[in-house]
């Protein structure tokens, strides 16, 4: 018992990643907001009746979703709001929870073009619900506000990020090491003769 606990008490004394998942939710708002503008000119791919036949959520959804304002649907700026909101902090655990839900929403709605990294993109968004990331590079750092089970359940959420992209890429390796077309070149010919990666 002993043992346990001196590997798990660490985690309890302080945000052991601050200035890191600070910087990392800064990453994930740019990188939300860099995916919506490259989505804006997509749009003609989308229309209301794909996105209900493909999204399988409650009807509110549906609806938020095929919403359209100056022919971009509402989500797009929705989606600019809250990553602007979480990018500066406001809102800490309250604005993670609507950016993940917002991350789900916005890659279902251009399933067509989504690939691997949007899979990690929920994940990590997921996690970082739990990360507290508002110490650094925050309108509102809210320092004296944490306690032991704060720092333990924001370490925990950074190392669940971590073990999750180490499984991510050596599974991801394994399967590439076994697979002849990843040796032989024709796998990169295929990814590269796709419509997205052709088109201008």
């Amino acid at each position: 018992m002993e043992k346990i606990y001196r590997i798990i008490a660490p985690l309890s004394y302080r945000n052991n990643f601050a200035a890191y998942s600070a910087i990392f939710r800064i990453y994930l708002c740019f990188h939300i907001i860099k995916k919506i503008f490259l989505a804006w000119g997509s749009i003609s791919l989308i229309n209301g009746d794909i996105i209900n036949q493909h999204l399988n959520l409650p009807w509110l959804f549906n609806y938020l979703t095929g919403i359209m304002i100056n022919g971009a649907p509402l989500i797009y700026y929705a989606g600019i709001l809250v990553a602007f909101l979480y990018l500066f902090g406001i809102g800490r655990f309250y604005t993670a929870i609507v950016f993940h839900i917002l991350c789900r929403l916005l890659i279902d709605m251009n399933f067509m073009y989504s690939n691997g990294g949007d899979n990690i993109l929920l994940f990590v968004s997921f996690y970082m619900i739990f990360v507290n990331s508002y110490d650094h590079f925050s309108l509102n750092p809210g320092t004296g506000r944490n306690n032991a089970l704060r720092y333990f359940v924001s370490n925990l959420g950074v190392y669940a990020i971590m073990i999750q992209l180490c499984i991510i890429y050596f599974v991801s390796a394994l399967h590439k090491i076994h697979s002849d077309v990843w040796f032989n070149g024709v796998a990169t010919y295929y990814i590269m003769n796709l419509e997205m990666y052709k088109s201008p």
